[in-house]
């Protein structure tokens, strides 16, 4: 999201600026709200909740982090403090209460105006609450993925055969050669998704042979025609939601944060739509994913995203984005004017990288032996082999730093060869050149800058003086000051 030229106009000039928050909290098994502010405030009667009085408990510490993962891994959690006032012993008994995965929400604004006129700033959850000295207690705030950090699906098959109490799978994308699990050995009924629709069961084989069978893809189940003999795996093109399939990085992610399986979910409102649709339209590499319910919903969300080089983060107001690591359309400028003297420094060295390799086309049942008689030598890799691998690599980059040619390869979701060799060049052309991370201070005006954004710095030192192309690899803000710290990769 982008802050208005008139709020970041706001953030600029002296102002009676106050913060005011909402939190939900559980006490004596009730769920309530409680109101928080910088300053004290009271909102007008037209707001809504109206006339409510905002406590003049926060202190300080109203800081929050963001970075973008350089590792691959696809998660980074964004993270903050908020430090409350406790001289009078008021909220000793605040100890007691049930705070962990709550929802808050922060708004700043002047402490003369409606509460409709303040900006969102953060939305969240809170970890938990904490002393942090005598008279001070500290919130432990992160973002809405808190919730996400929980099991996929808790779905078993039911009934009275032996694998009742096992979980169904769940399929994302286009998967191949999936293991099925068995629900009726009678029928010789499989399932390959969560009872909901599926768009496709692609074919099935048992020990290698392709072998008939039915399909019901609103229920998500394929039935042999005929008797088994070994082992059944089979393809298919997985879930499909409101009559819609998909099988990219952004479209997967909003499915699995938001309707997928069971437990939490976020809503909607907490994604950035239109951050999303960006992502999606340029980042259509067909992946596919296939697990059972113990997996986790949040790492599900990383690894999708790393397939594609991405990273699951939040914007400034707490919406889900994903920003994939590297460089793109300049969007801005930055230099020593947005700068706070003597804050720039270069504070790391990625490693530069001569050879990059990578899987993908996952075999999800590799199949090295068993195979029935009849299965051609050509198919033989394709169904004994687990992944693809493939490498890209520039020779006086891997000679001048001394570097193994065959680095361990990187696991991904994608299913299209050609996507991995276009993904091993971007790669390749970003990381085998000297790369620098640099640290400043800025002031309000640099807020208008979303973490993954493009700009051109410029800064008389450390060969910057004729400006470079910098993407915001790190956000750290404090609504207090209001001040931001960025980190931006060269």
């Amino acid at each position: 999201m982008s802050f208005t030229a008139g709020f970041l106009t706001w953030l600029a000039a002296p102002a009676q600026r106050c913060l005011i928050a909402e939190v939900a909290v559980k006490v004596s098994a009730v769920e309530i709200t409680r109101y928080l502010s910088t300053t004290g405030y009271t909102s007008k009667s037209t707001d809504t909740p109206a006339s409510q009085l905002y406590t003049g408990r926060i202190s300080g510490g109203v800081q929050f982090t963001r970075r973008l993962d350089l590792s691959g891994s696809g998660g980074s959690l964004s993270f903050g403090d908020i430090e409350l006032d406790n001289e009078d012993g008021a909220l000793d008994g605040w100890l007691s209460d049930i705070w962990a995965g709550r929802a808050i929400n922060i708004w700043l604004g002047q402490q003369d105006w409606a509460k409709a006129s303040f900006e969102l700033v953060f939305s969240g959850t809170v970890e938990d609450i904490a002393p942090k000295s005598r008279n001070r207690m500290s919130l432990k705030v992160r973002d809405i993925f808190g919730p996400l950090n929980s099991t996929l699906s808790t779905a078993i098959i039911g009934g009275t055969a032996d694998n009742k109490d096992v979980l169904r799978p769940i399929c994302l994308g286009e998967v191949f050669n999936i293991t099925p699990v068995l629900l009726d050995a009678a029928t010789q009924k499989y399932a390959v998704h969560l009872a909901v629709p599926i768009e496709y069961v692609i074919e099935a084989r048992d020990n290698g042979i392709a072998v008939a069978t039915t399909y019901d893809a609103a229920l998500g189940t394929m039935t042999l025609t005929n008797a088994r003999y070994g082992t059944i795996t089979c393809d298919v093109q997985g879930a499909k939601i409101a009559g819609v399939w998909r099988n990219d990085a952004g479209g997967l992610v909003e499915w699995v944060a938001t309707v997928l399986g069971d437990g939490n979910f976020i809503t909607a409102g907490q994604i950035d739509a239109a951050a999303l649709t960006t992502f999606r339209a340029a980042n259509a590499q067909p992946l596919g994913l296939y697990t059972d319910g113990r997996a986790n919903r949040l790492q599900v969300m990383q690894q999708l995203a790393a397939s594609v080089g991405a990273t699951v983060t939040t914007t400034y107001d707490g919406k889900l984005i994903l920003v994939r690591v590297g460089f793109g359309t300049i969007v801005g400028a930055i230099g020593t004017y947005e700068m706070v003297d003597g804050s720039f420094a270069p504070i790391a060295r990625p490693q530069v990288r001569g050879a990059i390799r990578m899987s993908g086309e996952r075999n999800w049942t590799p199949q090295p032996t068993g195979l029935a008689g009849s299965v051609t030598a050509l198919q033989w890799p394709i169904l004994g082999d687990e992944w693809v691998t493939l490498a890209d690599s520039d020779a006086t980059v891997v000679a001048d730093w001394y570097q193994n040619v065959k680095p361990p390869a990187a696991e991904t979701l994608m299913v299209v060869e050609n996507d991995i060799v276009v993904e091993l060049a971007r790669l390749l052309a970003l990381w085998k050149v000297k790369r620098t991370v640099f640290g400043f201070d800025g002031f309000a005006e640099l807020l208008q800058y979303e973490i993954g954004d493009t700009v051109t710095l410029t800064h008389p030192r450390f060969g910057l003086a004729a400006g470079v192309s910098a993407q915001i690899i790190g956000v750290q803000h404090d609504w207090i000051t209001p001040r931001v710290r960025l980190e931006v990769l060269v």
